[in-house]
């Protein structure tokens, strides 16, 4: 969420629909590193209809009361085109069902796409993001303890399921981020989510 200069005065006269503006849009960020898009865009038409009772509060103060907050910067179309090409080309590399090799090095290349955009946008920091986005080593480690402590756990590992299985779990993962991430930008710049 980005602020224009009469934000202060916005916060001092109506802090409880400010405070339920950040915690929306708080939401909605959580839920698009999550890739839960259904959950994200429920909370950015919260957070829309939330600026617009904010927008008609603060017009009602006065006949010429310009817009308190802005929801979102412009994000630029070729970053919205990146996110898109990180969807596909991860679900296609998932359905393709390659090699283990092949899944690993489509799995690294895209990881590292997602990243540098998350990043260079701002939407997660590196912490968040080994979370959201594991690297192939994390993966890796992952899966050892999977099979090192299943046996102990009740349910175990699924019979069969190794490493190749986890990183086409991933690359649908991550096709599921790009898409949240992308459908989060465009409901939000849609401007019939506010209806």
């Amino acid at each position: 969420m980005s602020v224009d200069p009469h934000v202060t005065a916005a916060w001092t006269r109506f802090p409880l629909l400010v405070s339920a503006l950040e915690r929306h849009l708080g939401w909605a960020r959580d839920f698009v590193i999550a890739g839960d898009v259904d959950s994200a865009v429920d909370a950015i038409r919260d957070a829309t209809a939330t600026s617009a009772e904010l927008r008609a509060a603060g017009a009602s103060g006065g006949a010429s009361a310009p817009s308190c907050v802005t929801m979102s910067r412009v994000v630029d179309g070729d970053v919205l085109s990146e996110l898109q090409a990180i969807a596909e080309q991860s679900a296609k590399a998932a359905d393709a069902r390659g090699s283990e090799a092949d899944l690993l090095d489509a799995y690294e290349a895209l990881r590292i796409r997602a990243e540098a955009v998350a990043l260079e946008n701002g939407w997660a920091g590196a912490d968040e993001l080994a979370n959201s986005l594991p690297t192939p080593r994390a993966l890796r480690e992952i899966e050892w303890l999977d099979h090192a402590f299943g046996a102990q756990s009740l349910a175990g590992p699924a019979p069969g399921r190794g490493i190749y299985d986890r990183l086409t779990e991933a690359l649908n993962e991550l096709s599921a981020w790009a898409t949240g991430v992308r459908l989060a930008y465009e409901t939000l710049e849609d401007p019939d989510t506010t209806a």
